[in-house]
């Protein structure tokens, strides 16, 4: 399975006129109307209905005729991208037609992935290969399980009758197929991106009606194949806007967590996506006093990026002279916010002061988790009063939030974590939940340090959740008095 799934809904989600649907897993985005959520990565628009044509094996002359036929399609185009690392697949769809495009270091286990995908789609399929790497351990861009793979594919769509599509193979794949003969049975396009295929020579005779349709089929399918490619440009662009967006919110982030004499603490982040909604800080009061932050903005990617980098300075902000205490911090802040967060969005936030000599840990929580104090064979949650910020004005948002003080003694931890971390699902759709998050952290060794402590506990998560793919962001902080 991938490591990483990154979905976009539509290749032009910044168009102006285009509109987003709410539901409870974040915004979702339609340029042709609002769209379903299912599970999985499949985006179904309302207004669209399925197509299925039968594509016969389609041979002769290859025309670039009636163009306007694709513009008065309603279907809109989706991608997925599905993220190995030192690989990719991307997966383009539109209408009946989807493209995997491959790209980077070609190994046994992507394509197994690819053969996946290819038999899972059920329309016509086109396969690409583009940037591929040469893999340093064989020193070739391709090994055999290459054939086995297309071979696979290519007899299940032979057998359906359905069009199969290889998009500018390389030449040293190409040699490969023809050597093995796997290269039968697929139509062979040497540039999707455009229309300059060869045509046979012009014949005197009148074309079948059978034959006009061929044509007509066929010049369909490299109308959608020119559509997908110029889709697939514009998601390259956009994924590069990503990693420098993600490089930004990492800056964001603390870069080490902070010393003091007799107190160790350590910190984890990680987001479901290129960038998310998560957040953390702390913050230097002076030589007895440290602030800690932590929050979750609604949502995901990077609208909840963007009010994450608003939220987390402008907290840092009101907190950094030391003069107000935590509620008053965040009455500040949620007035500060309120007209820079719409109707469906909002952000859970905890601020606390720690008093460094005695171990007193004076907090306000704006809807966010509650601390948990913990130690070998004791575990204790702190609730308070709050709603999240950004949804209610300054009388409401104040007369709601409530400010405690907890002692973190010598010998136990503190724990501040965000949702994602006790709503993580396993592959049988069962959450981590809270109560195991109180059970793991009563288990702590009394010799662990609290980045140990920090490790075991995210351990723990990892083997309930398995293979399945982190569906929230995960921000988690320990401190330890020693």
């Amino acid at each position: 399975m991938p490591l990483r799934e990154i979905r976009s809904d539509t290749l032009s989600a910044f168009a102006p006129g285009n509109s987003w649907k709410y539901t409870p897993s974040g915004f979702h985005f339609s340029e042709n109307g609002p769209i379903e959520r299912s599970e999985g990565t499949a985006r179904v628009p309302l207004r669209s209905r399925e197509r299925r044509e039968r594509t016969e094996h389609l041979d002769g002359i290859v025309t670039a005729a009636d163009l306007h036929d694709l513009i008065k399609d309603g279907a809109e185009v989706y991608t997925t991208v599905f993220d190995f690392g030192e690989a990719m697949i991307k997966k383009t769809t539109k209408g009946d037609l989807s493209i995997l495009t491959v790209s980077g270091v070609y190994t046994r286990a992507l394509g197994k992935e690819l053969e996946r995908l290819g038999l899972q789609w059920r329309g016509s399929l086109g396969i690409e290969f583009k940037d591929i790497k040469t893999n340093p351990a064989i020193r070739k861009k391709f090994d055999s399980s290459i054939v086995g793979v297309l071979k696979t594919v290519r007899d299940r769509y032979n057998a359906k009758q359905q069009l199969l599509i290889l998009c500018s193979p390389p030449s040293e794949l190409i040699d490969l197929l023809r050597l093995t003969g796997v290269h039968t049975g697929y139509q062979i396009i040497e540039n999707p991106g455009s229309f300059n295929l060869k045509q046979a020579p012009a014949s005197s005779q009148p074309r079948s009606p059978k034959e006009t349709q061929d044509a007509r089929e066929k010049s369909v399918i490299q109308k959608r194949i020119l559509q997908l490619n110029q889709s697939l440009n514009r998601t390259v662009s956009l994924e590069k806007g990503l990693d420098s967006a993600a490089k930004c919110v990492k800056k964001f982030l603390p870069q080490a967590p902070p010393t003091a004499n007799g107190y160790d603490f350590a910190f984890f982040y990680k987001s479901s996506e290129k960038v998310g909604g998560d957040f953390c800080d702390f913050i230097n009061l002076g030589s007895e006093e440290l602030g800690l932050v932590i929050g979750d903005v609604s949502g995901h990617g990077l609208d909840a990026a963007l009010l994450m980098g608003i939220t987390k300075k402008v907290i840092h902000i009101r907190a950094a002279d030391g003069q107000l205490s935590p509620y008053q911090v965040l009455c500040h802040v949620n007035n500060d916010l309120i007209g820079d967060f719409n109707k469906y969005s909002f952000a859970t936030a905890l601020y606390g002061i720690l008093h460094l000599p005695t171990g007193r840990f004076r907090f306000a929580r704006a809807g966010h988790e509650v601390p948990v104090l913990f130690g070998p064979d004791f575990c204790q949650t702190v609730d308070s009063k709050g709603i999240p910020l950004g949804i209610d004005t300054g009388k409401t948002f104040c007369h709601m939030l409530e400010e405690k003080t907890v002692e973190i003694r010598p010998g136990s931890f503190l724990l501040l974590c965000t949702d994602g971390i006790a709503e993580c699902m396993n592959s049988r759709g069962a959450s981590y939940t809270r109560e195991r998050v109180r059970y793991t952290l009563r288990e702590v060794r009394a010799d662990s340090n609290a980045k140990e402590c920090l490790e075991e506990f995210l351990s723990s998560v990892q083997d309930f959740a398995g293979s399945r793919p982190q569906e929230d962001d995960m921000t988690a902080i320990i401190v330890q008095r020693t």
